[in-house]
């Protein structure tokens, strides 16, 4: 469900896709809770924009990870560089495949995993072993899809938990009271929502606000403002 992350002060919380529609919420929110962020980007552009929402919080020790830098064999040891000793409290991530590997090989004992998709292999491919995160310390897990769609919990050793669908857990009345938070937050200036740009005006541009999410470009939340298209 939505709290399934638990997640409390003085946590380090790593967002994935820390720049995108619900990660750059995920990212401020878990700041204003306590927290410090570990976010991981794909972009110098997108990492200059994470940086600049977590700024509100300076003392904090955020870091944020450049994965266009990194060398895939070295991701998992710039993960856990920008983790610390203590590794990954709470991680809510995105992408899967080898980068979701690379989180959970950083999550510290007792840690949460929330997976909230698996945009990696969007739209999907029909290759499970291409979107597998299995990893040294969980060889067992099934391939993304199958986490995610089957609303899975997996207990790993050391206490370590991954829930493989934080949207379809949770109930009605508890998103309701999520989105209300959220809203009274962007409303207040506590959290800033960033719209992708240019914004998608009118039903006919359906098809271009998609192939934007998925073309990993788009920096916040891709908007298909449809009245807008009725107004114009």
């Amino acid at each position: 469900d939505v709290t399934a992350g638990g997640v409390r002060a003085g946590d380090t919380v790593c967002v994935t896709a820390a720049a995108g529609g619900t990660g750059h919420l995920a990212a401020q929110w878990a700041a204003a809770a306590g927290a410090r962020v570990v976010a991981v980007v794909g972009s110098a552009e997108k990492a200059a924009l994470i940086t600049r929402l977590l700024a509100k919080w300076p003392d904090a020790g955020h870091a944020v990870v450049d994965r266009s830098t990194v060398a895939p064999s070295d991701l998992p040891a710039a993960l856990a560089a920008a983790a610390g000793p203590s590794g990954v409290d709470v991680a809510y991530e995105g992408v899967g495949g080898p980068l979701r590997a690379a989180v959970l090989e950083t999550l510290a004992d007792g840690g949460r995993m929330v997976c909230v998709g698996y945009v990696s292999a969007y739209p999907h491919s029909g290759d499970d072993a291409a979107t597998r995160s299995t990893t040294p310390s969980a060889p067992s897990l099934p391939p993304d899809r199958d986490l995610f769609w089957g609303r899975a919990r997996l207990d790993l050793p050391g206490g370590r938990v991954v829930h493989g669908d934080a949207w379809g857990g949770a109930d009605a009345r508890a998103v309701a009271r999520a989105r209300k938070k959220v809203l009274a937050a962007v409303a207040v200036g506590d959290v800033e929502a960033v719209i992708d740009q240019p914004m998608h005006v009118g039903l006919e541009r359906a098809a271009d606000a998609v192939d934007r999410l998925l073309s990993g470009a788009s920096m916040g939340k891709v908007v298909l403002d449809v009245a807008g298209g009725a107004r114009g």
